[in-house]
């Protein structure tokens, strides 16, 4: 199998990741966290991103964040809710 990919928590991670370096042949998977993955898949932002939204929204940065992490979950199409499009 080529190309295997495993999602896990932080904690998991690590230890997973020693397990597989201990082993006595090689094994072909790549681990990550979600985070990780989200950010390599789809894409990431940085503080300047956060301060246009703030800016463009009128909001905090609390509500900025929300707003950014909440895009991973919307697909482009069209929705019945005014918020959502």
């Amino acid at each position: 199998m080529d190309n295997n990919l495993i999602i896990v928590d932080t904690n998991s991670k690590k230890k997973i990741v020693d397990y597989m370096n201990n082993l006595d042949k090689l094994v072909s998977y790549k681990v990550m966290t979600l985070n990780e993955f989200r950010d390599n898949y789809f894409y990431t932002y940085d503080k300047k991103t956060i301060y246009y939204v703030m800016k463009k929204y009128n909001t905090t940065v609390e509500i900025a964040l929300e707003y950014l992490n909440s895009l991973y979950y919307i697909e482009d199409k069209k929705y019945k809710a005014y918020k959502l499009n």
